[in-house]
């Protein structure tokens, strides 16, 4: 379940433009995801790509992906 989250999903999403994959296991069935983009401009363009991967995933990852986070990064360490 993880490998497939990992070596598939994850690989989609940077597809997509970003350039920094988060997967955060939540609970024993569900995750929730950061993707990191160079910029406002390349994160818009990737979201219609971004609900296709989702649908993809909810359709066949054995967990439930529970929520995504967008905005920019203000703070890091």
């Amino acid at each position: 379940m993880k490998a497939v989250a990992r070596d598939v999903f994850q690989l989609m999403i940077l597809s997509a433009g970003a350039r920094r994959v988060l997967m955060i296991r939540t609970g024993e069935r569900s995750f929730g995801l950061v993707a990191e983009n160079a910029d406002e401009a390349t994160a818009d363009a990737a979201q219609e790509r971004i609900v296709q991967i989702r649908e993809k995933a909810a359709s066949e990852l054995p967990m439930t992906m529970r929520d995504t986070a967008r905005g920019a990064v203000f703070a890091e360490s």
